[in-house]
């Protein structure tokens, strides 16, 4: 009787290890597919900001200014504001068409560059509006 006991406890100390090495794998599995995920969004990140930076300074000067820019950026449109997958964008009102446009193509460049002609959409929520409220 003394062996069937300790040859059951030896099988559930098996299970158990066996059981604690897979949720281990889950776990490492989950973090790496998490590690592409999260890395390909910051890297897709990061040229969507270079691409708008890059638009918005081809825009010409606006004749009226945005006086909440200061003295720089007043007849320029300029990124303010990035953080995550959000971005704000000051620029004189005459100019808030183009530079949606500006903010729209650079994220198809972006989607281009990262993942060529994988058909993939990046949807963005974009609004011009007077404050930064939502």
């Amino acid at each position: 009787m003394a062996r069937r006991a300790a040859a059951g406890e030896q099988r559930g100390r098996e299970r158990r290890r066996r059981a604690a090495g897979t949720t281990a794998r889950r776990r490492a599995g989950r973090f790496t597919r998490n590690f592409v995920v999260q890395g390909t969004a910051a890297e897709w990140s990061l040229i969507w900001l270079a691409e708008i930076r890059h638009r918005l300074a081809q825009l010409p000067a606006a004749e009226t200014a945005a006086a909440a820019s200061g003295p720089v950026f007043a007849h320029r449109a300029h990124l303010a504001f990035f953080l995550h997958d959000e971005v704000i964008v000051h620029t004189p009102a005459e100019q808030a068409e183009a530079a949606a446009s500006a903010v729209r193509e650079a994220a198809a460049t972006a989607t281009r560059r990262l993942f060529g002609g994988f058909p993939l959409e990046v949807p963005l929520d974009l609004r011009i509006a007077e404050t930064a409220q939502k």
